[in-house]
């Protein structure tokens, strides 16, 4: 049975404390949601051109890394294998790109930057060109930078950040918040799917996630640290931390390490027992609670997928996945990886869980209602993938008994179902 949380009651309530992050100009402020009209992408057509013309260098670098030479610049291959395996899912390879924020094409037009460094090497016929596509880039990132910056005056140090309502119930019981719509893609997981998405494409396994180790360790110390939150949110603002005992401590330490040689500070690290000092952290319950939520969405999620490591068709089942949910994210989430969607507004939790009335008790008795919907299921001895039938016998009969038995405040729906 899952535990009840009073926040989903008020989202709205559910407030963290920031403060400025003094590497910033705390004057300027970066829009990302600017339209940008077909004039602009007609100005920099060359680029796109280009860019293209990179494309064609990877794709020929993979075809000769594959069949002629499998130890020939490994690690410049490596490094530009994520970033076009990421576009090749955001963009559409045709005549236009399609751009779906303005954040989006300043990561692409970075990451083709550093592609052009790696590319100099590898074709030193074509060094000319591909420095002049990085000027080129330059001067289109500059525009960019002028369009999506305006100028603020700074209230104040504090910023209280309300978290958008976009809860989950993870499978293992925690409470996660996917950040809505301008989330950071590492904290509402579409890059950890981009990533298990791309190595379901290749045929290779999905690797595992400890997590819950440093859940335990968030747990034991009562704080999450910058670095943990800034994993999670990516926000351009920094953790307040007061100055206790402990942190005073820390800070002695991190200066100690400072004054190691390198051949000391690497003994030092190489000791099991060894973490850096975290200078900035932060005791906020509503922090630590998004925190723990993030680093446990994301190992159920991996675990979910962990199912198809055995299978001989993992590219057939990945795509089928990404089918029968429509490519809704939160479809995948609900319907294959076994998470809650709850919607406070209405009072209103969806599922793909057959024992649901029972898990979702305590919601229940407080007027919440229910939605089961079929779950998309692996079947390792077929090696398939398929939808729940809801019209099933013993579906439709296992459905029966728990509804006779139910005697809560909260509305029970299923889909395919009259009640």
């Amino acid at each position: 049975m899952y535990a009840y949380f009073s926040e989903l009651d008020c989202p709205d309530d559910f407030k963290i404390y920031l403060k400025e992050d003094p590497f910033e100009d705390q004057k300027k402020r970066i829009v990302s949601n600017i339209f940008l009209e077909d004039s602009f992408f007609r100005k920099y057509e060359d680029i796109f051109q280009r860019l293209s013309f990179l494309d064609l260098l990877f794709h020929g670098l993979r075809e000769e890394f594959i069949f002629m030479s499998p130890y020939l610049f490994e690690d410049e291959y490596l490094r530009f294998c994520d970033f076009f395996q990421y576009k090749e899912n955001h963009f559409i390879e045709d005549s236009s790109f399609v751009i779906s924020s303005v954040s989006d094409l300043k990561y692409m037009l970075r990451e083709y930057f550093d592609c052009c460094e790696g590319f100099i090497e590898i074709f030193p016929q074509f060094q000319e060109g591909l420095m002049d596509t990085q000027k080129k880039i330059q001067e289109m990132q500059k525009e960019l930078e002028k369009r999506t910056e305006i100028i603020l005056p700074a209230e104040s140090d504090g910023v209280v950040f309300t978290c958008p309502n976009a809860w989950f119930l993870t499978p293992s019981g925690y409470l996660y918040n996917t950040g809505g719509e301008d989330g950071h893609k590492n904290g509402n997981l579409l890059y950890p799917f981009f990533k298990i998405y791309n190595y379901l494409l290749q045929n290779w396994e999905v690797s595992d996630v400890f997590n819950h180790k440093q859940i335990k360790k968030i747990i034991e110390r009562g704080y999450v640290t910058s670095g943990e939150f800034q994993n999670y949110a990516n926000l351009v603002y920094s953790l307040p931390t007061i100055l206790t005992p402990e942190v005073e401590h820390d800070i002695m330490r991190f200066q100690n390490i400072l004054k190691l040689s390198d051949l000391e500070e690497e003994q030092l690290i190489q000791k099991e027992d060894f973490s850096f000092p975290a200078l900035e952290r932060s005791y906020q319950p509503n922090i630590i609670k998004l925190v723990i939520g993030h680093l446990a969405a994301e190992e159920d999620f991996f675990h979910s997928f962990q199912k198809i490591n055995g299978s001989q068709r993992k590219k057939d089942i990945i795509q089928k996945i990404n089918a029968f949910s429509n490519q809704d994210f939160s479809d995948i989430l609900v319907r294959y990886s076994g998470f809650h969607k709850v919607e406070s507004c209405e009072k209103k939790i969806t599922t793909s869980s057959l024992y649901a009335i029972e898990e979702f008790q305590n919601y229940l008795n407080q007027g919440w209602s229910l939605y089961i919907i079929p779950k998309i299921v692996y079947d390792a001895k077929l090696d398939d993938v398929k939808e729940m039938d809801f019209s099933s016998y013993y579906i439709d009969r296992h459905f029966d008994k728990e509804l006779s038995n139910y005697e809560g405040k909260g509305k029970v729906l299923i889909r395919g179902k009259n009640i």
